[in-house]
């Protein structure tokens, strides 16, 4: 084997290591070979714990823990309200509700965010949307209450798309169809809307990426260690391992229609800077709107309400 003396390094020109090199206890080498060793066993403990809280997070976040939908409706609905049991592609069952109290041809679809259903605190929201002189259709994601099947990213998709089918074979015709939605709801819809047709789409209160909120949720969580938390800032979001990868900034970029983003300052489920950077990132889009308010919290509130109307009618033209 030939070996050439270069600056003191030895290198092998078949490859194999000298036997002598690093031999030195306080060679570079073993140096080297000791930080690596602590970093893995540091990264590796991070990890581990990392994504036991991240799986923490999934489980809670889709584990409903509020009043179960159990057909329950307003009593102003009673006469203008079908309940439906739609099936997807994949034949998962979950529970719907057509509202249309004018026999609008024109309809608006709303995606709510976690914790909440077709409950009757989601259906006040529908009374005051339906001042908008539309019908609106609400559903329960496939793994919340009263719906079977596991909740997972596709198969919330994959309802909002047997939602927008069932409009479309009643004779909506998709530029009649807006969608409104809320928190998570708003990754649903944007993935959704950005390979389907819709006139329109508000979404208060989103996220811009799943992972960064992930990181902020983790942050501040009482229930994890220190070192796990800063393991959770350095890792990069494309490595973070959660399964429902919703990314608001990567499908509101392929959006042409109007879209109106709305958030309040005083957020503290979804921090507004989480918003703001999904803003920034579209600063360029003129098709979308950002509207921030100094309070509201994560809450659909009446200015959200009120810009929701304004927004409907404005895209209807009514």
């Amino acid at each position: 084997m030939r070996v050439n003396r270069v600056n003191q390094v030895y290198i092998s020109t078949k490859g194999s290591m000298p036997q002598n090199f690093g031999a030195h206890k306080n060679s570079p080498a073993k140096t080297a070979g000791k930080i690596l060793l602590g970093a893995s066993a540091v990264l590796a403990a991070g990890a581990a714990g990392y994504t036991a809280g991240v799986r923490y997070y999934e489980k809670q976040s889709y584990k409903m823990t509020v009043s179960l939908f159990n057909n329950k409706i307003l009593p102003e609905f009673k006469n203008c309200c079908k309940l439906l049991k739609l099936k997807t592609a994949k034949n998962m069952e979950f529970d719907a509700m057509d509202i249309n109290p004018e026999n609008s041809s024109k309809y608006l679809i709303y995606c709510n965010g976690m914790y909440t259903s077709m409950d009757i605190a989601n259906q006040k929201i529908y009374r005051i949307l339906l001042r908008s002189h539309n019908g609106i259709v609400g559903f329960n994601y496939p793994g919340h209450p009263a719906s079977k099947s596991e909740f997972s990213k596709e198969n919330a998709i994959e309802s909002l798309k047997t939602v927008h089918s069932y409009l479309l074979q009643k004779g909506i015709k998709p530029e009649n169809i807006g969608i409104i939605a809320h928190s998570m709801g708003c990754a649903v819809a944007s993935e959704f809307a950005a390979k389907n047709k819709v006139k329109f789409a508000v979404l208060m209160c989103p996220f811009n990426k799943a992972t960064d909120t992930i990181k902020n949720f983790v942050s501040k969580s009482e229930a994890l260690p220190k070192f796990v938390k800063t393991v959770v800032k350095l890792v990069p979001s494309n490595l973070q391992p959660i399964k429902y990868r919703f990314n608001n900034e990567k499908y509101l970029k392929q959006i042409d229609f109007p879209v109106l983003i709305m958030a309040s300052k005083d957020d503290e489920t979804i921090p507004v800077y989480l918003t703001r950077k999904l803003q920034n990132k579209l600063s360029n889009k003129t098709n979308i709107e950002y509207r921030e308010f100094e309070r509201g919290g994560h809450n659909i509130d009446k200015n959200k309400l009120q810009g929701s109307l304004d927004f409907i009618k404005k895209c209807f033209g009514e």
